[in-house]
């Protein structure tokens, strides 16, 4: 129970066996604590002076010899909130630097690319990396909308409409069939139509220069990034769009 939680806390498995071999045995030399850890000769100063820097081990000289003892068990948590205090920092100096890095993805950034993500995770990161690089100027165009997907699909999309409708981002959703019209209504600044097509086609959504097509049954995203492409899916969507309907509710 100790190794797992302090490992959680950023100690290595080599710092967790010193310090609990210390707390058990005292005030001792380095070949007590080689004898009760199993840890070689080689690594024990090299972990001692790891865990004084972190405020967890101190010692004192007798007769020569080094005698170390580990700290009260109080200054784990003053070792957390330095390391907090740490990350804080980090974090405030990665900030800074994020336009610049972002600046340099741009002027590195392909006119074409194709990416494919899979599962939950890769759907999430599909769509709101998309959502990234839009603004309130891209409208998302999308036909091929079927009921036919898994719940948390859905869940996962209504959080997404939301953070989509927070930056401004209209909407014109094609639907297969008044069903699905109605399973999954247009919300603000999103208008739908119905036009039935063939049923077992993929979705497909394009805004900005992305094109994405959906696969629900495998759980898959094809991702691509191309002005002309993004243009010919966006000319195809409006001839849909004139044949579609509006729904007769």
């Amino acid at each position: 129970m100790y190794e797992d939680i302090l490992e959680g806390i950023g100690l290595t498995k080599g710092e967790i066996k010193v310090y609990l071999t210390l707390l058990k045995l005292g005030e001792t030399t380095t070949g007590k604590i080689i004898d009760d850890s199993g840890l070689s000769s080689g690594k024990i100063y090299e972990i001692l002076n790891k865990l004084m820097k972190k405020g967890l081990v101190n010692y004192i000289v007798k007769e020569k010899t080094k005698y170390f003892n580990a700290t009260s068990p109080k200054k784990i948590l003053e070792y957390i909130s330095n390391t907090e205090k740490e990350i804080k920092k980090k974090r405030q100096q990665v900030e800074k630097i994020l336009p610049s890095l972002s600046s340099i993805k741009d002027k590195k950034r392909e006119e074409y690319s194709a990416v494919v993500y899979k599962g939950i995770e890769g759907f999430k990161t599909a769509i709101y990396e998309t959502l990234d690089e839009l603004n309130k100027d891209n409208k998302w165009l999308a036909f091929g909308i079927s009921v036919k997907r898994k719940e948390i699909i859905n869940r996962i999309w209504n959080k997404f409409v939301k953070a989509k409708e927070k930056k401004g981002i209209s909407s014109r959703l094609i639907f297969n069939d008044i069903k699905s019209y109605k399973g999954q209504k247009p919300k603000y600044k999103e208008e739908g139509r119905i036009l039935k097509m063939i049923s077992n086609a993929a979705p497909v959504s394009i805004s900005g220069n992305i094109v994405m097509i959906y696969n629900w049954k495998e759980l898959s995203v094809i991702k691509i990034t191309n002005k002309d492409i993004a243009q010919s899916f966006r000319e195809f969507f409006y001839n849909l769009w004139d044949m579609a309907k509006k729904p007769k509710l």
